[in-house]
């Protein structure tokens, strides 16, 4: 299973990937059909169930942006990681793979042009983020946090909600400050924070 899902990144899904969709989604659905079986056979193994998520997650994220199989895949995923993160609300590692799933069925919600679902998968996503981030030690809150707060603030600038866009460009300002003061020589976390603040300075009125 392991093997299938690094031949399946190593054709798509990274910057460095070869770029064949075809061929990654032939190695994503023969590890979610493993990981399926093993889910047959221990039915109450909750890594089992973890792979069986993680194998969805990539074979969903794979398939084209406008096929109804991905938002489906991708909702499968998500519902069992919710449940999983339900009984253990603490593992911060498994509601950031939340995050990043709210992220991925909004983006096919937007691109089938369903924006309310997209909008309220990012408002579930900023929940789990800022719950985690009342740690303030958590990093990955933070920068999930800002990759969500992007897309839900142009959403609501883009519908007149004018007041609840301004309160997230604040909110990306303080988070990208706590990121960088947590860890300011990641290239990831720069990449991230840099991006949020870009887009919190080019939100009409942010800096009123």
């Amino acid at each position: 299973m392991l093997a299938e899902a690094s031949l399946g990144d190593a054709y798509w899904g990274f910057g460095q990937s070869i770029g064949e969709r075809d061929t990654a989604l032939k190695h994503f659905k023969r590890m979610a059909e493993e990981a399926r079986r093993l889910l047959a056979g221990d039915p109450k193994s909750t890594n089992v169930k973890i792979d069986y998520a993680m194998s969805l997650m990539r074979y969903g994220g794979a398939l084209a942006p406008r096929d109804p199989e991905a938002t489906r895949t991708l909702r499968e995923s998500l519902d069992i990681v919710d449940a999983i993160a339900q009984s253990d609300p603490a593992n911060s590692g498994l509601r950031r793979q939340e995050m990043d799933l709210c992220l991925r069925l909004a983006a096919r919600h937007v691109e089938l042009g369903d924006n309310e679902r997209a909008v309220a998968l990012w408002r579930k996503s900023i929940a789990i983020g800022e719950a985690m981030a009342a740690d303030p030690a958590n990093l990955g809150a933070r920068t999930w946090l800002l990759r969500t707060y992007m897309p839900l603030g142009t959403e609501l600038n883009r519908r007149g909600q004018r007041a609840e866009a301004l309160a997230i460009a604040v909110k990306v300002k303080e988070r990208a400050a706590e990121a960088q003061q947590l860890d300011p020589v990641s290239p990831a976390v720069k990449d991230v924070t840099t991006r949020a603040l870009h887009w919190a300075s080019k939100l009409p009125s942010a800096n009123d």
